[in-house]
């Protein structure tokens, strides 16, 4: 990287805040918003008001033919002339306290100042201390202008920047610029209801950071493997590979590991049509949805057998439904010195499923427990004629 697209600037506040409309918060490599808390947020203005230095913000100027129309939300649209590469949360916060969204803190004190500023919104400040709030947007913020730097030249430059303050494995893998991300943060995006798939909004946490991508990314990975012919896991080496295959692609290659963009769009396809199955069977903040293992299980399910899944919605959630009921209490319950026949061979079953609820992304204890699954909605809630040899054979003809 060389310096020359490097620049350095200081720009007020009031300045930041008329450039808002300018500014793409949310390029493909950034963190998702709503991070910090209110503490953090006021602790951040107290710092400013105070006069204390903070971390410099990065700004990625965008070339005149990548510009887009960013709708700000209803009043106005502008042309986006920067991407924010490290800062966002910052920015936000700017922005929030500004437009009155949250006060300042009860314990804030300013140093050399008997003013008493204790939970003042921004348009109290600038009616009882005026001098304070025109100071607070006079203040100048450092801004380094990335200018000219390709698009994965910044994505590592994020990379690098956020080292000190750990990316969590999604975070990480979104910074990889390749058709699989943009594929992954379409199905998964809460800014764009048209794209995301219905199911996995269902499946949203809005305090876990990228965890709806990583649902996502997930099931394109267990599609991928199912193509392939066997389910190896979905860790995280897995999925970083995945990332990694798609960006070093080129669509007439000999290596037979690359991932081409053409093969991305199939798996894609492929994995929204399973998905808009599962939507019809699951209802909104579905229980049975909390864990991610369990997604991964479903999905895989209804991936091997959607004939089985796409006919009767209704029953199916009853189904799964008992079925969790049954093995949880057969599990506690249970004297197994008491078991004989079926009965043992169906406790064994519940026994093993249980164990393999441990193993979330391991590629086994997905396809046992989805077949197992499969069985019992195909015998209408009964695993009578379940053996795990019988599971182990169908396996081995995979």
């Amino acid at each position: 990287m060389q310096l020359k697209h490097i620049r350095r600037d200081e720009t007020t506040i009031g300045e930041i805040l008329l450039l808002m409309p300018y500014l793409n918060l949310n390029p493909p490599y950034q963190r998702e918003g709503g991070i910090w808390n209110l503490p953090k947020r006021q602790l951040f203005i107290d710092s400013l008001i105070n006069g204390f230095d903070v971390p410099k913000f990065y700004f990625r100027r965008i070339n005149r033919d990548q510009e887009v129309l960013q709708d700000d939300g209803g009043m106005k649209s502008q042309y986006v002339r920067y991407e924010v590469v490290d800062g966002k949360q910052r920015l936000q916060a700017i922005q929030d306290f500004f437009e009155n969204r949250f006060p300042l803190s009860q314990d804030i004190q300013v140093y050399g100042s008997e003013d008493d500023l204790k939970g003042l919104k921004a348009e109290e400040l600038e009616r009882q201390f005026p001098d304070l709030y025109y100071a607070l947007k006079r203040y100048a913020l450092d801004i380094v202008l990335l200018d000219g730097l390709t698009e994965e030249l910044t994505d590592n430059f994020f990379t690098r920047l956020n080292e000190g303050v750990p990316l969590n494995a999604q975070e990480k893998r979104n910074a990889i610029n390749c058709k699989v991300r943009e594929l992954v943060k379409a199905a998964a995006s809460k800014n764009d209801p048209n794209s995301q798939s219905e199911f996995i909004s269902r499946c949203l946490r809005d305090k876990a950071r990228y965890k709806n991508n990583e649902i996502y990314v997930k099931c394109f990975a267990l599609c991928e493997q199912q193509r392939d012919g066997k389910i190896k896991d979905t860790k995280k080496k897995t999925l970083d590979a995945l990332y990694e295959r798609n960006k070093n692609k080129s669509s007439s290659s000999i290596d037979r590991d690359a991932l081409t963009d053409e093969d991305a769009l199939n798996i894609d396809k492929q994995v929204r049509e399973t998905l808009d199955l599962l939507a019809g069977v699951f209802n909104e903040e579905d229980p049975l949805l909390y864990s991610i293992g369990n997604v991964s299980v479903f999905f895989y399910a209804a991936l091997i057998r959607n004939d089985l899944w796409g006919n009767r919605h209704g029953n199916i959630r009853r189904l799964l439904s008992k079925f969790e009921s049954e093995r949880k209490s057969r599990f506690r319950d249970t004297d197994e010195a008491s078991l004989s026949g079926a009965e043992e061979d169906l406790y064994r079953a519940f026994v093993t499923y249980n164990k393999y609820v441990q193993s979330t992304n391991d590629g086994t204890a997905i396809c046992f427990r989805s077949n197992m699954i499969n069985y019992w909605l195909e015998h209408d809630g009964s695993l009578n004629g379940w053996r795990q040899e019988t599971w182990a054979e169908s396996r081995s003809e995979e």
